[in-house]
């Protein structure tokens, strides 16, 4: 068992281990790169060492000890994971549609006339604002096409908390596009998912987003295209990094919905969140007990103009949207 694994044992007490090695086991977390989610790293540090505390099975010097140990490392010195640009959002869901259909610059030989689901989970989930890991083990029965509702199951959620909301409002980009994979799909039975790999496997899985975009990157750089890359995270020869899903899909969306340039509309900060299934107790420890509305209709306008702006660059997809918001209104 290496050095790391011995500082994982969980069959030592958390009595018996000195905040020196709880220290030790976070800079081996942070030692490449520091990004957002090694914040998060220390903060579950801190909680289980709060809870040790409380039982009575850590002491509160040693506590404090760690939070004096790793105190230096600033939040404000992370990296965020790297992200688009909100203004090229429509020119890479453009380029998604065509990777996947093999239009434009990425045709394909004719023989392969398939589409590829990892590029259209890529656009759904820009879409829907949502995580890799719901979109990719998406099944058909969490789909109401009725209400325009994706309903997740709570075991792809990252939060893992009961009675929180977990309902995903449906553009009609996002309907538009389920309605054309269903179309092509032989098994579409309520635990089949929705997106299916194009090799083995019975799921999609993370490494399809990125080959998606470094095979999108390299067509354009032959193009002489500018690639999508964030020219504000930088890798450690100081290059820019390929984004990636997570902060395409939700942080461009958080952006383009608290400054909208150019438009005299405002989003509540309350729906923004929900769009995000963000909800902080530590924020508002009873608003969530009392106002337990999930703002259907809200986000539902929010999500349509985010779905505006995405396809605003894709005629194909404009008009499938067209069509569905025509032929299938939802009611709230």
């Amino acid at each position: 068992m290496g050095k790391q694994g011995l500082l994982l044992d969980p069959r030592r007490p958390i009595k018996d281990i000195p905040p020196e090695q709880f220290a030790e086991m976070y800079s081996i977390s942070t030692r490449e790169h520091r990004y957002s989610r090694d914040h998060k790293f220390k903060c579950l540090i801190i909680e289980v060492l709060e809870r040790a505390f409380a039982l009575g099975c850590y002491s509160l010097e040693n506590l404090e000890r760690f939070k004096l140990l790793t105190g230096r490392m600033s939040k404000a010195s992370y990296q965020h994971l790297p992200g688009l640009n909100v203004e090229r959002i429509p020119d890479l869901i453009a380029d998604l549609w065509q990777y996947s259909t093999g239009s434009g610059i990425f045709a394909r030989a004719k023989s392969n006339t398939g589409l590829n689901e990892n590029a259209l989970a890529y656009i759904f989930s820009i879409l829907t604002v949502a995580r890799s890991q719901a979109v990719r083990l998406l099944q058909w029965q969490e789909i109401d096409f009725a209400r325009g509702i994706w309903d997740m199951n709570p075991a792809h959620d990252k939060i893992k908390l009961p009675n929180r909301v977990r309902s995903i409002v449906l553009s009609s980009g996002a309907l538009a596009m389920l309605d054309l994979i269903k179309s092509r799909h032989e098994d579409c039975s309520p635990y089949a998912y929705v997106f299916v790999p194009p090799r083995k496997g019975a799921h999609l899985n993370d490494a399809g987003f990125k080959v998606c975009i470094r095979q999108i990157n390299a067509k354009r750089i032959e193009h002489g295209l500018e690639p999508y890359l964030d020219y504000g995270a930088r890798d450690k020869e100081q290059q820019p990094r390929i984004i990636t899903q997570h902060a395409t899909a939700r942080a461009c969306f958080a952006t383009w919905a608290a400054d909208r340039e150019g438009i005299n509309t405002s989003f509540r900060q309350s729906v923004i969140e929900l769009c995000l299934l963000h909800q902080n107790p530590n924020i508002r420890p009873y608003g969530y007990a009392y106002n337990r509305s999930a703002l259907i209709h809200d986000r539902r306008i929010v999500l349509e103009d985010w779905s505006d702006c995405c396809l605003s660059k894709c005629e194909e997809l404009r008009a499938l949207a067209a069509k569905t918001k025509q032929d299938h209104p939802t009611q709230d």
